[in-house]
This record gives C-alpha cells, sequence and structure tokens, in this order.
C-alpha cells in the first residue's frame, strides 16, 4: 500500500489542484462512523468531498472529484487518493481547501 500511495501522490495533488482551480466548486461534507483499532469504540471524522463541474456555464474544462478525510483517522496512510487539504479551515474543521 505504501509503494502506491507514493506513486499516486503527484496524481491525486493534481486532481486537488485541478478541482481547487474551478470557477464553481461543489461541496459535501459527510461524518462516518469508524471504529478506532483495539478501543472498542467508533470516532467520526468527516469525508469532505469537493467538486468541479462547469459545463452548465458552457465550458468544456473537465470535471473532477477530491475527497479528503478530516478528523481522528487511525491510520491516513491507509486512505489512497484521500488528500488532506491545504488551506484555511472551514467552520468547526482543521483542513479545507
Amino acid at each position: 500500500m505504501g509503494k502506491s500511495t507514493a506513486l499516486l501522490e503527484p496524481l491525486a495533488d493534481a486532481i486537488g489542484r485541478h478541482v481547487r482551480s474551478g470557477e464553481a466548486i461543489f461541496t459535501d461534507d459527510t461524518p462516518v462512523s469508524m471504529l478506532a483499532p483495539g478501543t472498542g469504540k467508533t470516532q467520526t471524522p468527516r469525508l469532505w468531498t469537493y467538486g468541479r463541474d462547469e459545463r452548465p456555464w458552457g465550458t468544456n474544462t473537465p470535471s473532477a472529484a477530491l475527497a479528503m478525510v478530516l478528523g481522528p483517522v487511525a491510520d491516513p496512510g491507509s486512505i489512497s487518493l484521500l488528500r488532506r487539504s491545504q488551506g484555511p479551515a472551514p467552520e468547526g474543521s482543521p483542513d479545507r481547501l
């Protein structure tokens, strides 16, 4: 998994730059219950999804989506192509686009 993550890192970065450069960005924030290893309890990180789709405005720019897990995650390195965001935080979150 580690090698795959390292190989896909440049692709995930390029997708993130493409999505963030859009004129219109659509977002969704979904809480996801995950079992915390060894504790028998759940944690609730948030799955933030950002989408770029400018077809309604008549552009030929390719659509794309970017998903990030924010909050307590047992092993963030095991989640491929889910990126932590860069920039100021949205309301109540440690990271955002």
